[in-house]
Parts: C-alpha cells; sequence; structure tokens
C-alpha cells in the first residue's frame, strides 16, 4: 500500500518542492503547522549558507477562528521573543515586505504543514466480509480519516441497518466497496448502491455524508447515477479498492479520502489566504507527506537498506520505507505504544 497525499485544490498545482538552490540564494524562512489544537512555527536563519534553527514556538489553537488570526498570534508571539518584527499589522499578513529591511528584514519563504480538522469520520458499507473490506480499511488507515465502523449489507441486505449506522455515529463520508473488475458482475453492486441510496434518503439532508464508491468499475456510472438522485449528495467514484484478487488498491482509494478532507479545510476561514502568503519554492502540504519526506532524506542520507518512522501525535503516523521502493508505506493508527505497524 501507499498514500500519496493530496494537496489543497485550490492551489494551481501541487508544490512539492523543496528550495533547489543553494543555502546562500534564501533568506528567513518561517515554517508553520496548523493542527487540531495547536499551531507551531519555526524559524530558520541562513547563517553563512547554512539554515540553522533560530526560534521554535507553540501555542494552542484559538478554536474556530479565522487562521490569519492565529498565525497573527503566533508570528506575534515568537517576535516578541527575538525582538524582532514577523507580523504585517497594516497588511494583516507575515512580514514578507519591508521598507526597512536592515531593520526590519522580511522573511523570504513560508511553508505550512495543515491538518486543521479532525480526521476524516468513514463509515464503510461492502456486500459481504471479504477482501474489499479488509482493502478498504488499509485505504482508511492509510489517509487524513478515521474508521468509525462497517456495515456488511449482502446482495439481499436492505437499508434499516445501514440507516441506523449512519443516524447514530454521524459520518462525515460513507465509502462504499464491493466487486471484482468484472463486466458480468454489475448487479450485486447495483444493488448496493440502491441499498445505500435509501439509507441516505433517510437521514436529514444536512447530516447526510458523502458517498466514494471504490468498488466494481463496469458498475461504477450506474451507481453514481443512483446516488445522485439523493438531493445535496456529494459523489466521486474512485478506483476500485480491489480490483481482483491480490490487486489491491487503497492507496489510490486513501488520496480520494484526503482530496475530500481538503475539501473541508477548505470552508475553514482564512483558508485561502495561506496559499497567498507561499511563494515558490515553499509549499502548502500535510503532515503525512512531510514525515515521509523526512524518513526518505534521512534513510538516503545515512544509506540505510531501510527505515520505519512513527510520527507521535494524536494519531501515530507509521511510515516504513525501503530501498528500491518508490512509494513508501504510511499506515496511521490510535496513539497508543501497543499498536503495531502495518
Amino acid at each position: 500500500m501507499h498514500v500519496t497525499a493530496s494537496h489543497p485544490p485550490d492551489l494551481p498545482e501541487p508544490r512539492t518542492g523543496y528550495p533547489t538552490g543553494s543555502p546562500a540564494d534564501g533568506g528567513t524562512l518561517l515554517a508553520l503547522g496548523i493542527e487540531l489544537h495547536r499551531v507551531r512555527g519555526c524559524l530558520l536563519e541562513n547563517i553563512a549558507g547554512v539554515y540553522r534553527l533560530a526560534a521554535w514556538q507553540t501555542i494552542p489553537r484559538l478554536g474556530e477562528r479565522h487562521l490569519a488570526d492565529q498565525v497573527a498570534a503566533l508570528c506575534r508571539q515568537m517576535g516578541s521573543r527575538l525582538g524582532r518584527r514577523l507580523w504585517d499589522d497594516d497588511a494583516h499578513r507575515p512580514l514578507l515586505h519591508s521598507s526597512d529591511p536592515t531593520r526590519h528584514p522580511p522573511i523570504e519563504q513560508m511553508a505550512f504543514v495543515l491538518s486543521p480538522r479532525p480526521p476524516l469520520r468513514v463509515w464503510v458499507a461492502a456486500l459481504s466480509r471479504g477482501n474489499s473490506l479488509e482493502a478498504a480499511r488499509l485505504a482508511v488507515g492509510g489517509s487524513a480519516a478515521q474508521l468509525q465502523g462497517m456495515t456488511v449489507l449482502g446482495v439481499d441486505g436492505n437499508a434499516a441497518a445501514l440507516a441506523q449506522a449512519l443516524g447514530q455515529h454521524r459520518p462525515d463520508l460513507l465509502l462504499l466497496v464491493g466487486g471484482y473488475d468484472l463486466p458480468d458482475a454489475v448487479s450485486p453492486v447495483q444493488a448496493l448502491a440502491g441499498v445505500a441510496a435509501a439509507a441516505l434518503q433517510q437521514q436529514p439532508r444536512r447530516g447526510r455524508p458523502a458517498v466514494i464508491f471504490a468498488g466494481n468499475r463496469f458498475a461504477a456510472a450506474a451507481v453514481e447515477q443512483t446516488l445522485a438522485a439523493v438531493e445535496g449528495l456529494t459523489v466521486a467514484v474512485a478506483p476500485n479498492v480491489l480490483a481482483a484478487p491480490l490487486r489491491l488498491y487503497p492507496g489510490m482509494v486513501a488520496a480520494a479520502l484526503d482530496e475530500h478532507y481538503w475539501r473541508l479545510c477548505r470552508r475553514l476561514d482564512g483558508f485561502g489566504l495561506l496559499g497567498e502568503w507561499t511563494a515558490n519554492p515553499a509549499t502548502i502540504t500535510t503532515p503525512a507527506a512531510s514525515f515521509t519526506r523526512l524518513i526518505q532524506t534521512w534513510m538516503q542520507l545515512h544509506q540505510l537498506p531501510e527505515l520505519h518512522g512513527i510520527y507521535c501525535a494524536e494519531r501515530w503516523m507509521h511510515v516504513w520505507a525501503e530501498e528500491g521502493r518508490p512509494n513508501p508505506l504510511v499506515f496511521l493508527t490510535d496513539a497508543d505504544p501497543a499498536q503495531a505497524a502495518p
């Protein structure tokens, strides 16, 4: 399994690059992490051609306040500690330009690592207790999502069980899986979509989860049409999580889950401003993408055949990189030392 970390769709293109010039080409770099409960800042200064840590600051997240206000609070506190101006009160943004660069040197590069919302709450519905269900579990575990539960409907399933689960747990997203990619095996999958649509109709319009279908691709168009008939429903189609025996694609489904997470992030006040403050080669990225890049870089630097890294935060992120494997394994678990890597 591999996970390709997604990026905010409002950016013109994914920007995963790191500074390509020599260290002497750059000035002050400010990296900010906006998490669910805190905001972190790291200020790096170019000293004799080498970037060195100048300051590190962590403050509590200010609830649902505008993201720019939260960045401002961190910049002001960090600047006060350093005796340096990092926030432009007139422009209401970080000090990216300065009329007096000697007294008030500007920030030349900014980067953001974002996980500002709780994990995406996902409920999985499948035709049977089989490999598709386990592949879906892998997809959710490798994304910015958290598995709330599963419902096995069967070919003759009724909507009552699924409707009850959705009403009780109120997930952000319903993931539908089932069926290999076979053109003559679409009927059971279409029946699954009908059951799901009936269950979704029973939910309040504002409380209906989005839906991603990741089953038999030959049934995808009909499934999407069935689900689109439910008023106000957001429907997306991803590659089949289990296209054939031993052909698992959880990474592609994980990427689709991450895209939906980013769509929800874009609704946060001030999210769009962050992209305006960054400049190439700085970036907006995710904790998964940043930590995966760190593990790959460390492994290459020390010429290790493999490396297992664990990022301990609200959820633990396991990254397993191996020589010759272009895409490391990424899996998230609850913050429990007893949890094992995949």
